[in-house]
């Protein structure tokens, strides 16, 4: 296993969404994460792991990004979901 922590960034901070809306927390996230380092993903299994799943927009975002690396597959991983999921 190979775990890389540096390669998906946030460009930008963000408001924090637990207040916000499906489409608030959508728009709060867009453009918010960059890839560092493609080649280093293409054709490899992602596994992205976050603390909480409310309505996907984090992981929609990051997963946006990591399509750049053209990588094998994505997987997604979550602690905890939010209330009303």
């Amino acid at each position: 296993w190979h775990v890389e922590d540096k390669n998906l960034i946030r460009t930008k901070m963000t408001l924090s969404q637990n207040k916000l809306s499906k489409d608030e927390r959508k728009d709060n996230v867009k453009n918010a994460f960059l890839l560092t380092k493609k080649e280093e993903l293409t054709g490899k299994n992602i596994l992205l792991v976050d603390d909480i799943y409310t309505t996907g927009s984090t992981f929609n975002a990051c997963c946006k990004e990591l399509q750049k690396a053209k990588p094998k597959a994505i997987h997604v991983i979550t602690f905890t979901t939010g209330r009303n999921v």
